[in-house]
């Protein structure tokens, strides 16, 4: 049975003729400010509990689960980037390591013509030398 407002202040008037306005008061903060459906039992309580840690339970289960997806997906994506990098700094260095054999061997044949240049300079210098010194003798020898 719900009880209205009215019939609350009919009830607190009639208590305060009866006990007195202060009496009156004290039982009437001892009811509950609506019908007693509304007043929730401890087995109402303890049911909500079971709900809600049941609730807590699955959500955290959810979460969980999707978090280890996100990673999972985030997993994937890194190793797909860090494959990439990879093949990518593999070219890179096989285009350097190409480039450098093409370097020395052009280095190496510029050193062989360097030298063998340089070898035939000192013949003919040698050979000039030699006449040089041949004239000499024979200007010395005359003179």
């Amino acid at each position: 049975m719900t009880i209205t407002e009215a019939e609350r202040h009919l009830l607190y008037q009639r208590l305060e003729a009866v006990l007195g306005a202060d009496e009156a008061n004290v039982l009437m903060e001892h009811l509950p400010p609506v019908g007693w459906a509304d007043v929730a039992t401890k087995r109402d309580l303890d049911h909500l509990e079971t709900v809600l840690r049941a609730e807590i339970a699955n959500t955290e289960l959810r979460l969980c689960s999707e978090l280890g997806a996100q990673i999972s997906g985030v997993r994937s994506e890194l190793g797909a980037q860090i494959s990439g990098v990879r093949s990518e700094l593999g070219a890179q260095i096989s285009g350097v390591r190409s480039d450098l054999g093409a370097e020395v061997s052009g280095l190496r044949v510029e050193l062989h013509t360097g030298v063998r240049d340089l070898r035939n300079q000192m013949f003919a210098l040698f050979g000039a030398y030699t006449a040089v010194a041949a004239v000499a003798m024979v200007v010395v020898r005359l003179a």
